[in-house]
């Protein structure tokens, strides 16, 4: 088994909640196919185990309804979130154990869930041309070995849990760092093996066979005094990538490249879960109310975390559409009033200065006289008064109609 404990980094977020929605986005993507199956009226085509739950120390592998092992994704985030203890919101409140089985321990595992199938009656060779019989067969064999999976993790955390030495982990400036670890590795590595002579077990058993992962079609980009960095394509992820193998960890055998299986996959399943998890496509339901996204800075190479609140955002885009409908509204309506202003007090001027000129030399209600002082006067009047009530005017005008169409 290939082991590795990450430490949860608070600086990205106090919460596991992030995490473990990582962690659950297969099954989203299960859930929604099961809410068309039914939309669809197809409910007999869902698959009762088509959905992964947590499950926790207390899980009973043979009650099928047992709640240990129905732990939603919400319950496990606020399980984590609440078991803080002294711990403050600034350092990492748990740690991640992952496992992955080796080629080898899977195909161990297969042979372990096939034995138990035919002990059943379940035997291949009788249902392989039975399409139905065969995908009922396929899937109570996934179920075996997700089974086995589950009882090792059990185990493992039993363990994990009695030798956790909680004083150290409960300071973090006590815990080495990777470059420490590296240095750390072959005294730890001589200690464990004299502690297995020391029970007793024999020195074969004590140095393994290395399993070696064979990739055709490679590139030396670079070489190290201490390793190579190879340049492959994957299929998992659709592109060529870059992996550094230090010496010891490969040969090169007619023109083919092996790669330790354990460091290989240790590195090359990391390589491909950043890159998924870079490129990961968010599907976003239609009925949904709020989402949390990462999307890609691929200047900065790292995730921009993106908060939606749906509901509140169509309800501000309608506002915002409606708004400035209503401004065109308004401003086409105030144009119109300003037309009018200008109108009117055209004419209002017009019949000022009919007071100051009845033509003839006379100039109206100021008497019969030649002297052109007056009606250059009357001009200045109706100037002034229509000035006035233009400007007046236009701010009512725009004082009512834009506060009308806000």
């Amino acid at each position: 088994m290939h082991v590795k404990i990450v430490s949860h980094d608070a600086k990205k977020s106090q919460s596991a909640s992030n995490i473990m929605q990582y962690l659950d986005k297969e099954n989203e993507k299960k859930k929604l196919k099961n809410e068309h199956l039914i939309l669809e009226d197809k409910e007999d085509e869902i698959n009762p185990n088509s959905v992964e739950y947590f499950f926790n120390q207390d899980y009973n592998p043979y009650d099928l309804e047992d709640p240990n092992s129905k732990i939603n994704v919400f319950e496990a985030a606020d399980n984590l979130d609440k078991n803080r203890g002294t711990q403050n919101l600034s350092s990492s409140n748990f740690y991640m154990l992952n496992i992955s089985p080796s080629q080898q321990e899977l195909e161990h595992m297969k042979k372990i869930a096939i034995e138990e199938l035919t002990n059943r009656g379940l035997i291949f060779e009788d249902i392989q041309n039975n399409e139905t019989a065969l995908d009922f067969y396929n899937e109570q064999k996934d179920q075996l070995m997700k089974l086995q999976m589950k009882l090792f993790t059990q185990e493992i955390m039993e363990q994990y849990a009695s030798q956790m030495n909680r004083e150290i982990y409960a300071n973090q400036e006590a815990l080495p760092t990777d470059a420490e670890r590296k240095l750390m590795k072959p005294e730890i590595e001589e200690r464990f093996r004299k502690f297995l002579e020391d029970k007793g077990i024999k020195s074969e058993i004590l140095q393994p066979d290395v399993n070696y992962l064979g990739v055709s079609n490679f590139n030396v980009k670079q070489e190290y005094s201490h390793g190579k960095i190879f340049t492959f394509y994957s299929s998992d992820i659709e592109k060529k990538i870059d992996l550094f193998v230090p010496e010891g960890k490969y040969k090169i055998e007619d023109e083919q490249l092996f790669i330790d299986e354990e460091y290989y996959s240790d590195k090359y399943n990391t390589i491909v879960e950043r890159e998924n998890f870079w490129n990961e496509k968010i599907e976003i339901p239609g009925i949904a109310a709020k989402s949390s996204d990462y999307f890609t800075d691929y200047v900065k190479e790292d995730k921009v975390h993106l908060m939606h609140q749906w509901d509140e955002f169509d309800s501000g885009t309608s506002k915002l559409f409606s708004g400035w409908i209503l401004r065109y509204i308004g401003i086409f309506i105030l144009g119109i009033g300003y037309i009018g202003i200008i109108n009117i007090t055209e004419l209002l001027q017009s019949t000022i200065l009919a007071q100051f000129d009845t033509g003839g030399g006379n100039y109206g209600m100021m008497g019969n006289t030649v002297d052109g002082t007056v009606f250059s006067a009357g001009i200045l009047v109706a100037m002034i008064v229509t000035f006035t009530v233009k400007i007046k005017l236009f701010g009512v005008v725009t004082s009512y109609i834009t506060g009308m169409f806000q």
